[in-house]
């Protein structure tokens, strides 16, 4: 369902160790986009009795983002992804540092591997930027893929009717992009711009 633009094959950076400072005790910040562990312990208890180990890289990275390190946070998920191609929960928070730090093309190859690898743990407000940053890139197939799993998970969520129904309209499923707008007034019944781009389809037909 998705697909890299400009690209035939992912192919993380393979890093090399750095250790950075770790709290004695703390918690994850709460990040409205993404779920993080309640407590770091378990990551410092996994780090500590498995050095070298993805696992140890992985809980390293959540440490760093737990601080705003991004750089080091990036490095140390990417040390994980080397070590387990298929850690999916890796791919996922290096794309969320990464888009911290505006590196918003790199961010978006990384969400796609995430997804190609375990589609869950990925939040509706999540799939719809990825939708957004896709559609920005000319990926309108992978994008409207990600409009239509943001809804699903939010079926309240405007932004992605909108964005989706613009998608459709654009490449011509005039019917799907109506679907799509009624769709949406289900929940917000008085939403004037749903209203608009309905009025325009009718318009036009």
């Amino acid at each position: 369902i998705f697909q890299l633009t400009n690209s035939t094959t992912f192919n993380p950076p393979q890093p090399t160790p750095e250790t950075i400072s770790i709290p004695k005790t703390g918690t994850i910040a709460q990040d409205p986009l993404q779920s993080r562990p309640q407590s770091i312990e378990p990551a410092l208890t996994k780090t500590i009795s498995e050095p070298h180990s993805a696992d140890h890289y992985y809980n390293l990275g959540l440490l760093a983002a737990e601080q705003q390190q991004w750089s080091s946070a990036i490095q140390h998920y990417q040390q994980a992804i080397a070590i387990n191609p298929q850690m999916a929960k890796a791919y996922r928070d290096v794309a969320r540092a990464l888009a911290h730090v505006g590196q918003q093309e790199k961010s978006t190859k990384y969400w796609l591997q995430a997804i190609a690898l375990d589609s869950n743990g990925v939040s509706a407000a999540e799939y719809f930027e990825l939708g957004k940053n896709l559609a920005s890139r000319g990926n309108q197939s992978s994008a409207i893929s990600c409009y239509r799993q943001a809804i699903e998970r939010q079926p309240d969520l405007m932004v992605a009717y909108l964005g989706l129904g613009a998608l459709l309209t654009e490449s011509g499923a005039t019917d799907q992009a109506i679907s799509c707008y009624l769709q949406g007034l289900k929940y917000v019944q008085d939403n004037c711009d749903l209203y608009f781009r309905l009025g325009n389809i009718y318009r036009e037909k």
